[in-house]
């Protein structure tokens, strides 16, 4: 056994201490079958962090930074030497920022394809209410669904209700007479 900062050593090699090296192998993290088993980095003390990062000589870095206990609870993943996904210790998830506010707090544009995309908002109890926009072929248009029916249509500036044809800036067509 070899050991670093340490007289009783746990491992064939025990480092106590920071460590560097410039290639890093250990087949011993598979277990013969090609899955992950037992890997642990860090320390596993209350305040402890583990990272896992590749450099570049432009100098950018992409990483992996878990953190436990005092330090945070949290998980940073980084590319070019920027946050980009954050999970903080309550459960919410920040892309782009690493303060979110709600359970998925986006800073910047998303986007959603699909052939017909929609966004739907369940809430825990009732019904599910979406809005979706609908490709050339299927009339081009954006609708909202409010759990019950289709409320309204927008389309070149239009807004109709009761239509997904609206002929004039607000088109409110009744089926009730």
């Amino acid at each position: 056994r070899v050991c670093i900062g340490t007289t009783s050593p746990g491992y064939k090699l025990d480092v106590n201490g920071t460590a560097k090296a410039s290639a890093f192998s250990a087949p011993e993290f598979f277990n013969g079958t090609g899955y992950p088993y037992n890997t642990t980095f860090g320390s596993g003390a209350n305040a402890s962090t583990a990272t896992l990062r590749a450099g570049s000589t432009s100098g950018f870095q992409t990483s992996i930074v878990l953190r436990g206990g005092d330090v945070g609870n949290d998980i940073t993943i980084s590319t070019a030497s920027s946050p980009r996904l954050y999970v903080a210790n309550n459960g919410n998830v920040g892309i782009g920022t690493t303060s979110p506010s709600e359970k998925l707090h986006v800073a910047g544009d998303i986007l959603a394809t699909n052939t017909n995309p929609l966004i739907r908002l369940s809430p825990d109890s009732g019904t599910s209410a979406f809005i979706q926009k609908l490709s050339a072929a299927s009339g081009d248009y954006l609708r909202i669904y409010d759990g019950t029916q289709y409320g309204a249509t927008f389309k070149n500036g239009r807004v109709g209700i009761g239509t997904n044809d609206a002929q004039a800036t607000l088109d409110v067509v009744s089926d009730s007479g």
